[in-house]
């Protein structure tokens, strides 16, 4: 959360899209928001299923939260959560409050669940994220159909997670959604659509998330921790 809030750096009005993915990620974002939004979009329906889920258990406290994560009492609280959720999505979650802890959900919690996820780790933090929980909005679709269909200048802050995106021609739609200013984050960006976002703007290599945010350069301003795990780019004025 610390490393996506870094590089984002959300502000008060951001209108902000990111994958949905396990749903902390959107409502860490929407912490910082007052009249900005965040719209979580995610290909897969369990996913959506689990924003819904999340957000309502936003309502309930910590204590609940925390119980969903680590697998108790998941089956009592699809009784009380089912109603968050819209029709269409209320099979997906009962399946999902019916799935096991499995071990990588365990060691997370042994060892850093709130290093990865601070707001989890005291009541005041999860007060606010909850405060703002309902700035979040969910869309069931692929990503780089949604960029597709985006108008132009229309997003602040993009987070694609991990997402490969599958059409070449994505990098001119994360250029042309994206308002300047805007910050794109990505944990994984095929190596095509590297090069054609090296090929279609005049961009620049970086060290590091902060010496990549100061400065100023023509397209998308990038750092690579390495060609095919961290991606975070600015648009700035050509």
């Amino acid at each position: 959360m610390h490393a996506l809030e870094l590089a984002l750096d959300p502000q008060p009005a951001d209108i902000i899209v990111a994958i949905v993915g396990g749903g902390e990620q959107v409502f860490s974002l929407a912490e910082h928001l007052d009249t900005g939004s965040v719209l979580g979009i995610d290909i897969n329906p369990y996913q959506i299923a689990q924003g819904y889920l999340k957000q309502a258990l936003l309502s309930c406290g910590r204590e609940e939260y925390l119980s969903f994560l680590n697998g108790r009492r998941r089956k009592q609280l699809w009784e009380k959560l089912q109603h968050a959720l819209p029709a269409k999505y209320r099979g997906y979650g009962e399946r999902v409050c019916a799935f096991p802890l499995g071990k990588i959900d365990t060691l997370l919690f042994l060892q850093d669940i709130y290093k990865r996820i601070p707001w989890l780790a005291d009541d005041e933090h999860f007060a606010g994220v909850a405060q703002h929980a309902q700035k979040v909005s969910f869309k069931q679709q692929d990503i780089t159909d949604a960029l597709c269909t985006l108008p132009s200048e229309s997003v602040d802050k993009l987070y694609l997670s991990n997402v490969a995106l599958r059409d070449f021609s994505c990098g001119q739609d994360i250029y042309r959604v994206i308002r300047q200013g805007g910050r794109v984050y990505s944990l994984h960006v095929a190596g095509l659509l590297l090069l054609h976002l090296l090929a279609a703007r005049n961009v620049k290599r970086l060290c590091d998330i902060e010496e990549a945010i100061t400065k100023n350069s023509k397209g998308l301003e990038y750092t690579c921790q390495s060609l095919h795990h961290v991606f975070i780019g600015i648009k700035v004025n050509i």
